[in-house]
């Protein structure tokens, strides 16, 4: 059964850019699983998670609603586990409004 650990933390920006980093100051467990949600304005491809201790983030889910705003969310088994200091989303192509 799943058990709810802790928030990491959340970011949002309205300057254009093709990557959106959250600046951490967890000790995080291995063995645990880290959620990432991201919503974007439409735009950009390709879109890849990344985190300072080299854990392997999955998609797990993509939506578009009508306004065609995208949300994502998107999983990591945490197989490093210590001090994380960045999770990243980074994508193709420059958006404006998004927040993870």
């Amino acid at each position: 059964m799943a058990t709810y650990v802790q928030a990491i933390g959340t970011v949002a920006s309205k300057t254009s850019a093709s990557s959106l980093a959250l600046i951490v100051v967890k000790t995080i467990t291995a063995g645990n699983t880290i959620f990432v949600a991201f919503a974007t304005d439409p735009g950009g491809t390709a879109h890849g998670v990344t985190d300072s201790l080299g854990n392997t983030y999955s998609l797990v889910k993509e939506t578009a609603n009508a306004d065609e705003v995208t949300t994502q969310l998107w999983s990591a088994p945490i197989t490093t586990g210590g001090a994380l200091v960045s999770i990243t989303v980074a994508w193709t192509t420059n958006v404006t409004a998004k927040a993870m």
